[in-house]
């Protein structure tokens, strides 16, 4: 087998969004038969080990601590997680440095592509002193101030950056960026199937042996499966009568065992781990209900599901989503988690508003953004970038090389 091109998609697992999107690259690329070696790289795991001093010290990396705080949503620690995160990111880091050059040069990509917040700068600096293009996708829908994704210094250095909706693609031309692909938010390539747009409701449920004829909510708070989860599950006790309830729980398994052990209610509960079949899932549901994450938004909207958002605590970077939603008439965002049951309940009862908010999303003229981003992929490999010097040496050391 010949010596492919290697494509590296740099991410964080930090929440699913990374990694999923990454994965919805890939597989992008690999549908088209591209000529690629493509590679999803935690760059904490795999490259910056000893660079992280947390995870240095303890084993226990700030990723770790951010999908804590998602799977008990402590959604109220956001802010400060942000902050440290940032913080901990633009401060120098020789060991950053040294690690990641040492990679570069030993793997010798063809392309790096950072699908991560904060560090993007350095990995902008490294690829550019490794001779390596360097782009950027962006998986939050915008980004917000003080800027994580579009910094000046990874905006001017990218062979491209994408830009999920027109206000991100302004905020990456006031960054520098001098290419900008505005193509919407990537989601995985069924998303985008002519067979998925076209399935029914019915049909959807009978493959996933769903009663159907029975009004369907799916619950889902992102891939580890926020403890909200259980509250609301809980609240719907109190209203409505009958409905089919699907609990996402992701990858947060001790939620799944808890829902699995509640006793039977006024509705039928099904508890549901992680699964490669939410498309479906959305499919067969009357409404979602859940966090403003872009993905899950999108995906909702991909599938035609009305939605009921929560915005009482929900990430910095999210903010901004449940008002677009609403905006467009695709959900309803909700301000107060005590009213998110009796909402959810409300509309599931409303097949009148239900029926428009489905038509406007339906409406949303999709773009196939999988296939852009492969072909700015091919593209960007004839793009090489110039070489920098590195920050971290000295004046006298860099006399010496010149």
């Amino acid at each position: 087998m010949p010596n492919l091109p290697k494509v590296f998609l740099l991410i964080t697992d930090a929440g699913g969004g990374h990694r999923a999107s990454a994965n919805s690259l890939k597989a992008a690329c690999e549908a088209r038969k591209l000529p690629l070696e493509i590679r999803v790289v935690n760059v904490y795991r795999e490259i910056w080990q000893d660079a992280e001093p947390l995870g240095r010290a303890t084993g226990i990396y700030g990723e770790d601590i951010y999908n804590f705080t998602l799977k008990h949503s402590l959604l109220a620690l956001a802010p400060s997680l942000r902050n440290m995160a940032r913080w901990a990111a633009h401060r120098p880091n020789p060991l950053a440095w040294r690690d990641g050059l040492a990679f570069l040069e030993k793997e010798r990509p063809a392309l790096c592509i950072s699908l991560m917040p904060f560090v993007n700068d350095t990995l902008a600096q490294l690829c550019a002193h490794a001779n390596v293009p360097f782009a950027l996708t962006m998986t939050d829908l915008v980004d917000i101030r003080p800027y994580m994704w579009y910094t000046p210094q990874a905006c001017r250095d990218a062979a491209w950056v994408t830009a999920p909706c027109a206000q991100a693609a302004e905020q990456a031309r006031e960054s520098g960026a001098s290419r900008v692909l505005d193509c919407g938010l990537l989601l995985h390539p069924k998303y985008y199937a002519p067979a998925f747009r076209a399935l029914d409701q019915k049909t959807a449920r009978k493959k996933l042996g769903l009663e159907t004829n029975r009004t369907t909510i799916l619950l889902s708070m992102g891939g580890f499966g926020g403890s909200a989860i259980e509250d609301l599950v809980e609240g719907l006790e109190h209203q409505g009568a009958g409905f089919q309830i699907v609990a996402a729980c992701g990858r947060n398994e001790a939620l799944l065992k808890k829902l699995q052990a509640r006793p039977r209610g006024r509705h039928r509960l099904i508890p549901l781990g992680f699964t490669q079949d939410l498309h479906l899932y959305l499919k067969a549901a009357d409404l979602m209900a859940g966090k403003p994450g872009p993905a899950s938004l999108f995906e909702a909207v991909a599938a035609g599901t009305p939605m009921v958002l929560d915005a009482a605590s929900t990430m910095p970077q999210e903010a901004p989503n449940a008002n677009l939603a609403q905006s467009k008439g695709w959900a309803l965002s909700i301000r107060s988690r005590r009213d998110l049951p009796k909402a959810v309940s409300k509309l599931a009862q409303d097949p009148q508003t239900l029926a428009m908010m489905a038509a406007a999303e339906q409406a949303y003229p999709f773009r196939d953004t999988p296939d852009l981003l492969a072909n700015a992929v091919m593209d960007s490999l004839q793009r090489p970038q110039p070489l920098i010097a590195n920050p971290f040496e000295t004046n006298a050391e860099m006399g010496q090389q010149n």
